[in-house]
């Protein structure tokens, strides 16, 4: 495609507005691992070239501070800080909506967006030698970390999504083998970047703080505490660490890049949709968080910063993984007498706002975050959620938790649970996230995964086969009824990217046979706009090629892509590939 044509504008993800975190700092002297280090910040680290930063979030960030005599707290407007290592961000406009109070206020809505349109009939030539290389290595060519789309080295916003484009990174190795690719994210006391492992060949999220920080040694016990919490826990449903260490003047770390959307941007786009997610999709990511939360409760580690943000959607899989673990406390270690309050006002435990007593802070105080996350996946809000952070923080100590019954009648047996979970009393709420989940499931008809692998479903399986060549269109479609007889299945055939996006606009596939090279838009190009429609973020994908070696898998992994099969295709290997395709699709249907 070419660079100045723009056939679709999709409606791409973009979080909601950030959250006022609250940090009451120690006095100075006090023990550094109490107080909060955001690692995040606008400058480089030497020997990094300057990178622009990202934009920043609508929202508050608060820096509460206790003075003697003074009452609950002193609140500071600082910049929005604390990086992040999400696959992507896109800018947000704000719009006022009402919460559980009747009160407006304002969350991120998605911008407007275009539907698909022609555009110029291109064929790229199997023959060029570069295919397969990220633009990195071609040096003509970048990729916009929202979308994944590539533009001209020389671009400074994405032909596809608009959004700006970041510089290229040049630097030295950070560690000898990670290898700066992009910023993409930043705040005030450092940066986050998409780096590859040139050893391993996989892409990492690198947190990297600014040396010229004012609170240095706060920031750098911070990351140290989140890479020593992340190192302690091997689970699926929280984010693995792979490094940690000094890069010149500056500290590193290395973790694991989830490609996917944050939860509560799946919040919002249910919410902009005047909807409410699914029952069943609520109940397998709550189940996921508290698996990984009780993965850390056994290592002796209390999250303390549990709320959707801080939640990751794997592409392709539906993972739930949790992350930011830089407010995490171990609770045998030492206990300061200074006071120290982290946290998001929205999702804070009582005991953590009165934080005379840091011995109150244990696996209770995630479950009370927890429950108010749970309250926002079933209502669109946080029980409490205030323009105050003040009036927030007073409601989350001293208010009973609006009944959910009031926004969702319909889960009026989960107002007890809920009850309980939101105590104010530490000892009254459930002990263990799992005792909460397993109350959720005794309240709720239907466990989440009752049916998921118990039979293919009784609605059709919506299956598209996208190639420009009509003979192996046809074979595809003859060889997908072949392949999966168990299922009834619900084909569309479109020879083209354009034609294909049409087609998913009227009802999106939850399978795709997806050829690389085709006129009008690529394979690569075709994948990035469906991954932005409503309902092709979790579309399984196979990527069929008859220059398999040339192809760019490297872009069709940053879209969640792991199957491609070479043409001519073996019918038994296409065969294994979309029985494992439609039963992820089949599970991904059951949990919604």
């Amino acid at each position: 495609m070419d660079p100045g044509v723009h056939p679709v504008r999709p409606a791409l993800g973009a979080g909601r507005a950030h959250r006022g975190e609250v940090h009451r700092e120690a006095p100075a002297g006090a023990d550094a691992s109490t107080a909060r280090g955001a690692a995040g910040g606008q400058g480089l680290a030497p020997g990094l070239a300057s990178a622009p930063p990202s934009p920043a979030p609508h929202g508050r960030h608060l820096v509460a501070q206790r003075h003697p005599g003074a009452d609950v707290e002193s609140l500071a407007p600082r910049s929005p800080g604390g990086p992040d290592h999400r696959g992507s961000h896109a800018p947000v406009r704000p719009r006022a909506r009402r919460d559980g109070s009747g009160r407006d206020r304002t969350v991120a809505t998605i911008a407007p967006t275009a539907g698909p349109g022609p555009g110029p009939h291109r064929r790229r030539a199997d023959s060029s030698p570069d295919r397969g290389d990220p633009p990195e290595a071609r040096g003509a060519m970048k990729s916009c970390p929202t979308c994944w789309m590539q533009s001209e080295d020389s671009a400074t916003r994405c032909r596809l999504c608009h959004e700006p484009l970041p510089k290229r990174v040049e630097s030295p190795l950070v560690e000898g083998r990670y290898q700066l690719e992009s910023m993409i994210g930043s705040g005030t006391q450092g940066l986050v970047f998409l780096a590859r492992d040139v050893g391993l060949g996989r892409l990492v999220a690198l947190k990297m703080l600014n040396p010229s920080c004012t609170n240095t040694l706060v920031a750098a016990a911070r990351l140290k505490r989140e890479a020593t919490a992340l190192a302690s826990v091997h689970n699926d449903h929280v984010a693995q660490v792979y490094s940690f260490g000094s890069h010149g003047d500056s500290f590193f770390l290395a973790m694991e890049y989830v490609r996917g959307r944050n939860l509560d941007l799946l919040v919002s786009e249910h919410l902009d949709r005047r909807a409410h997610i699914p029952t069943r999709q609520c109940r397998t990511i709550l189940s996921e968080i508290a698996e990984g939360l009780t993965s850390l409760h056994h290592a002796g580690i209390v999250h303390r910063d549990v709320k959707p943000s801080n939640v990751m959607i794997e592409y392709g899989t539906d993972r739930t993984v949790l992350l930011d673990l830089g407010l995490a406390r171990w609770l045998a270690g030492p206990a300061s007498s200074r006071c120290s309050i982290v946290g998001t006002p929205q999702y804070m435990a009582p005991e953590q706002i009165n934080a005379d007593d840091p011995t109150k802070i244990a696996g209770h105080t995630d479950v009370y975050s927890l429950g108010c996350t749970a309250y926002e996946l079933f209502t669109g809000a946080p029980p409490f959620d205030f323009d105050s952070v003040r009036e927030t923080l007073a409601h989350q100590m001293f208010d009973e938790v609006p009944a959910l019954s009031l926004s969702r009648p319909d889960l009026a047996v989960l107002d007890p649970v809920l009850r309980r979970a939101l105590s104010k009393d530490p000892n009254a709420r459930y002990q263990s996230c799992a005792e909460m989940i397993a109350a959720i499931d005794e309240a709720l008809p239907d466990p989440p995964h009752a049916h998921a692998r118990a039979r293919p479903p009784t609605a059709a399986l919506r299956l598209m086969v996208v190639d420009d060549d009509e003979v192996f269109r046809a074979f595809a479609a003859a060889a997908c009824g072949l392949a999966l007889p168990d299922f009834r299945l619900e084909t569309v055939c479109a020879a083209s990217g354009v034609e294909a996006l049409q087609a998913a606009e009227r009802s999106c596939p939850e399978v795709v046979v997806l050829d690389d090279d085709m006129p009008l838009l690529e394979g690569a190009d075709t994948l990035s706009y469906l991954r932005a429609m409503p309902g092709g973020f979790g579309a399984q994908v196979v990527v069929v090629s008859s220059a398999l070696r040339q192809l760019p898998r490297w872009r069709f992994a940053q879209m969640g892509v792991s199957d491609f099969l070479k043409k001519p295709i073996d019918l038994a290997e296409f065969a294994v590939v979309l029985n494992a395709l439609a039963t992820r699709a089949v599970e991904q249907r059951a949990r919604r």
